[in-house]
């Protein structure tokens, strides 16, 4: 009997402004990435690489995008040690290396798949024992908005690791919370509910900052208009809180520390291991998405 094998998802929320309703937009995003695609160094020696993008439908693509992030390691050539001589390696001995500059070693794969409609990207983080943080697939993104190529073609391009909304409602639920910042970046007009919209039409904003702070020894009543409005920042922006608890000690809560992150098991002698983060990511997707 196949043991089932586990695999963790995240998700991220790319913008763009302009763009138009249906998302065709975002889909020349995604192919003009993948187009003009090579290696971004992320963290330290780690690299991202986009190798590879199709649609879910080759008939209708705004059903999707599905591809996969390729996590390299970038071998510094310029750095060798001699094992055998307890000591830095040699010019002699460093000559003998020869590795052609489009071989990465350690190559490890994650599927993902891109809804434009909504231009939300689900995507593995944890499968086949190999991890890739959401925060450096976050970082790769946030590098190539700022390529000048891609900045000229795509305008305010921005990517925001989707927060756990669960955790997000716990935050606004949270008794004496005594500080609260929150940070708006504009939505897309859209696909955005009426808190949303109002808020950002009202202020004919990019960006909205708000912070509170309580009476001494008091603390925040929260209305339904701020709880929408924290709502909103924690899918466009973020939300920080300070809280005392029963000892009177402040401590801090931040959508930040909180990124959206689903494990599940699948049995490979039932079910294929894309067919998985498929169903999957349709999954996660509906749970960002909900009807209005």
């Amino acid at each position: 009997m196949a043991r089932k094998r586990s695999v963790k998802f995240g998700a991220l929320n790319i913008t763009l402004h302009p763009h138009d309703d249906e998302g065709n937009v975002y889909i020349q995003l995604l192919q003009y990435l993948y187009d003009n695609r090579k290696p971004v160094p992320v963290r330290g020696n780690d690299c991202i690489y986009l190798s590879s993008l199709k649609n879910l439908n080759d008939e209708k693509p705004l059903e999707g995008l599905y591809g996969t992030f390729t996590k390299l390691t970038k071998i510094d050539a310029d750095r060798w040690y001699n094992v055998n001589d307890d000591k830095p390696a040699e010019a002699e001995d460093v000559k003998q290396v020869n590795i052609p500059v489009n071989l990465y070693p350690n190559a490890k794969f994650f599927n993902f798949f891109f809804f434009p409609k909504k231009h939300i990207l689900i995507t593995e983080v944890f499968a086949n024992g190999d991890s890739v943080s959401i925060s450096t697939l976050s970082k790769f993104f946030e590098i190539l908005f700022e390529r000048d190529d891609i900045a000229e073609n795509f305008t305010k391009a921005k990517v925001q690791i989707m927060p756990d909304m669960g955790k997000v409602e716990k935050i606004i639920k949270m008794e004496n919370i005594v500080s609260l910042v929150f940070e708006i970046h504009r939505p897309n007009a859209d696909d955005v509910d009426k808190v949303e919209r109002n808020l950002m039409a009202k202020l004919n904003a990019e960006k909205v900052e708000e912070k509170y702070e309580a009476q001494k020894k008091g603390h925040l009543k929260l209305d339904e208009m701020t709880k929408d409005t924290m709502r909103v920042a924690a899918k466009n922006g973020k939300v920080e809180a300070k809280i005392v608890d029963d000892k009177g000690l402040v401590k801090k809560y931040s959508t930040d520390d909180i990124p959206f992150l689903e494990q599940d098991r699948y049995d490979p002698a039932k079910e294929g291991g894309w067919e998985f983060a498929l169903r999957k990511a349709r999954e996660i997707y509906s749970k960002f998405t909900p009807s209005k």
